[in-house]
């Protein structure tokens, strides 16, 4: 039986690329049930060029474009998850694209198992480069842990991920409060919910340089507020485990406050960053 499944995609002024994302989504070989493109307040002519794309193409799929003042891209997302009328979620980020091949590979593991609430999560390419190690041996899934998940910050790429409506709003959806780290919160609270998380080996998301931590790009740059927005979301994460978290919270800030060092140092080294140890002012930053 074929579920239905939602494209969530928040936008902020991003007329160069929606178009793009939205013909990704076209050429899926297992078509969603419908698109829902969240307009987070932009001053440029993104709204026009999703109107035109759709005018242009046709989509054999229900397609809607929503508007709103800017809130930011958690509470775009959410926006998009309540208003959805399908069982599944996909998310995709309005510069980013998908293979042809990513939902018919996602869903059929979610369907050849919905008797499990199950995660699926697809390994990035970041312009053109794996980030995740490709197997020689066909597409293969990976369970990932909740604590592989909470240390290491792999086995999950947010405009790769498809997950159970119901799932993602009994996790908490996405913390409107903050702009850094708010996916990971999300996921974490996600992976300690559900049975398990798979990670498909073969990549089947193209991410742009904003998803690199290493790229001094976008909202992922600034490192001293991502450090602080990785702890909040791992303490606020933890109020699920097993472990009490005061025995957890000296660990959890020690070890990324060790992997902050260690970004600027390598930074440095590479001529990526300036002022290494000047904090980040905490002004607006644009979703």
């Amino acid at each position: 039986m074929r579920s239905t499944v939602a494209v969530i995609i928040p936008c902020y002024n991003a007329e160069k690329t929606i178009c793009r994302a939205l013909g990704s989504i076209l050429a899926q070989t297992y078509k969603p049930t419908e698109v829902l493109v969240i307009n987070d307040g932009s001053t440029d002519s993104t709204a026009a060029s999703v109107n035109q794309w759709i005018r242009e193409n046709q989509p054999p799929y229900v397609i809607k474009l929503i508007s709103q003042d800017n809130k930011g891209p958690s509470a775009a997302r959410n926006r998009g998850i309540v208003t959805a009328n399908c069982e599944y979620i996909a998310f995709l980020d309005s510069d980013d694209f998908w293979l042809p091949n990513h939902l018919n590979v996602g869903m059929s593991v979610l369907l050849d198992n919905s008797n499990e609430n199950i995660v699926v999560s697809s390994s990035p390419l970041v312009n053109g480069k794996l980030i995740q190690q490709k197997t020689k041996n066909g597409i293969k899934f990976r369970n990932i842990s909740f604590y592989f998940m909470l240390f290491l910050q792999r086995g999950f790429c947010t405009p790769g991920t498809i997950a159970k409506k119901e799932d993602i709003i009994e996790a908490g959806l996405f913390p409107e409060s903050r702009r850094y780290a708010e996916d990971l919160e999300l996921f974490l609270k996600l992976r300690g919910k559900v049975s398990r998380w798979l990670t498909i080996s073969s990549p089947q998301t193209v991410v742009c340089d904003k998803h690199l931590w290493a790229s001094g790009a976008g909202l992922s740059s600034n490192h001293w507020e991502m450090y602080n927005g990785t702890v909040i979301a791992a303490l606020n994460a933890l109020k699920l485990s097993s472990i009490p978290s005061y025995l957890l919270e000296p660990v959890i800030r020690t070890y990324f406050f060790g992997k902050y060092l260690r970004r600027l140092v390598y930074l440095s080294a590479k001529g990526a960053y300036q002022g290494i140890f000047h904090r980040p002012s905490t002004g607006g930053v644009d979703p």
